[in-house]
């Protein structure tokens, strides 16, 4: 589930950094999304609302999470002694691209041009990533002003070499995806319910058979007395002449007896 997670958390992310929500999908395998309507804010937008507004779907989606596969966010930490430091053990962290980027857009646009701020608030993104962001900016009730010509310059003059180890293109590309496979245990189980389920079928088929009454049970052996062809003088009319084909057929259902 956590490679589902991680693989969804690409493909928003991909497809909210597009220049317009006319943009088609570019890798299908890291941007599959053609839809816009699925993502959880406008492609080609970004802003203070826009990501408050990503920041609570995050949210939603993480506490659901938590709900139903039991997934959660949370570090905890355990003391063995009174004397050891505490033991942390971070889990599994969804969607890590869409919080990063909810909190460069919720930055103050001031702060942009503060190199270190922008490192710490989002230290996976590079600069060609961040200019992407700020040249999709719209203004919005929160955030209302034009973007500070500083802001361009600082960006403008940071050097692209810095951004080791950083997203710099798009889309980014998602890793690969390893299935393990099922444990021993889960397959016998899977068998042993299928086997009883078909000798369930079986045993429920004996009694259909076994409530059958006599005359369906002579219908069976004769079906044309179904039809009210037991007499031999029997005889269906279409079209005004007398067809005697069932009759036939009757008598070589007799005779193959």
């Amino acid at each position: 589930m956590e490679q589902l997670v991680s693989r969804l958390d690409f493909a928003m992310f991909n497809a909210i950094l597009r220049e317009s929500a006319e943009e088609m999908p570019m890798d299908p395998v890291s941007d599959p999304i053609s839809d816009s309507k699925v993502l959880p804010i406008p492609a080609g937008k970004s802003g203070f609302a826009a990501g408050a507004q990503l920041k609570n779907a995050i949210g939603d989606w993480s506490r659901w999470l938590s709900d139903l596969f039991s997934i959660d966010d949370s570090e905890s930490c355990e003391v063995t002694n009174e004397n050891d430091e505490p033991k942390c053990e971070s889990s599994f962290k969804p969607f890590l691209l869409l919080n990063a980027l909810s909190d460069l857009m919720m930055l103050p646009l001031d702060m942009l041009a503060d190199g270190s701020t922008r490192k710490e608030v989002c230290p996976r993104f590079g600069i060609s990533l961040i200019k992407r962001v700020v040249n999709n900016f719209v203004p919005d009730e929160f955030s209302p002003g034009p973007i500070p010509d500083a802001v361009f310059d600082a960006l403008n003059s940071e050097d692209i070499e810095d951004d080791v180890g950083a997203i710099t293109s798009l889309p980014c590309s998602a890793g690969p995806t390893f299935y393990a496979p099922l444990p021993a245990s889960s397959i016998l189980g899977m068998l042993q319910e299928a086997g009883t389920k078909t000798s369930l079928r079986r045993g429920s088929f004996a009694l259909k058979k076994l409530y059958t009454s006599d005359d369906e049970l002579d219908e069976l052996d004769s079906p044309l007395s179904a039809l009210g062809m037991d007499e031999p003088s029997t005889a269906l009319i279409k079209g005004g002449r007398k067809v005697v084909r069932y009759e036939l057929l009757r008598e070589a259902w007799k005779s193959s007896e």
